[in-house]
């Protein structure tokens, strides 16, 4: 028995840290994260259960505000068997910094949570390809709005992570390897054409933005598991 949980943590631990950031305060919609978006779920859940479909996506940690504001936030993730870490509002890098305590992993990756179709597939292709060309960090080009992830090399993470200090680099994790391409191998990945659709918006920033993706996800019988290709023939891409 021993051996099959070291075997089982080996595995564990090759999986990608994921840090969803999440906060009650916005300032075109306030307490999104927390409304109703699909059956019971809320839209932080819905995208925690998303996550949950693929190995290589299921080690999350919610990083969220240190305040009392965004209790039921953390009380939600705790609720959800995730990892809770609360850190200052104004600074996302340092409550990344801080999700990767303890932890022992190779890829550091991030998704928001007004981001409810983050999409496990493409995030598998994404990583496969960024392992296979050895790249320090790598975002999505061609897909639909809201449906990629941020993902970094632990180290490059870390230096990003030191470098960053202005106020735009502190609220945006990524503005500072995005500002400093020629520092790092970086891969804007181009998937496959079942996961293009750039012209489709699937974040969630307003009210009409909310009702539309709302929308969509009742098209589904179980838009936990709709893919890119799927989201892209029922609102009528193509």
């Amino acid at each position: 028995m021993l051996f099959l949980h070291q075997i089982c943590r080996m595995v564990e631990d090759s999986r990608p840290l994921i840090i969803i950031t999440a906060r009650i305060g916005s300032s075109r919609l306030p307490g999104k994260v927390l409304r109703p978006f699909w059956k019971d779920y809320s839209l932080l859940e819905f995208l925690i259960r998303r996550l949950q479909a693929r190995p290589e996506t299921s080690r999350r940690t919610l990083a969220t505000i240190d305040n009392s504001e965004n209790d039921a936030v953390a009380a939600l993730g705790t609720s959800l068997g995730v990892k809770v870490v609360r850190g200052p509002e104004d600074n996302v890098v340092a409550r990344m910094k801080m999700c990767l305590q303890d932890e022992d992993v190779h890829y550091v990756a991030r998704v928001t949570a007004d981001n409810p179709f983050t999409d496990p597939e493409l995030f598998v292709l994404q990583l496969n390809e960024m392992i296979r060309i050895g790249a320090d960090y790598s975002y999505c080009h061609e897909t639909p709005k809201g449906t990629a992830a941020d993902i970094w090399t632990m180290d490059c993470f870390k230096e990003t992570v030191a470098k960053a200090s202005t106020k735009y680099e502190l609220e945006h994790a990524n503005a500072w390897v995005w500002d400093h391409p020629d520092c790092y191998k970086m891969l804007w990945f181009v998937p496959p054409k079942p996961y293009a659709g750039p012209e489709l918006n699937l974040s969630i920033d307003t009210e009409n933005d909310f009702i539309r993706v709302c929308t969509y996800a009742d098209r589904f019988a179980n838009p936990l598991v709709a893919d890119i290709s799927s989201i892209n023939l029922v609102v009528g891409i193509d």
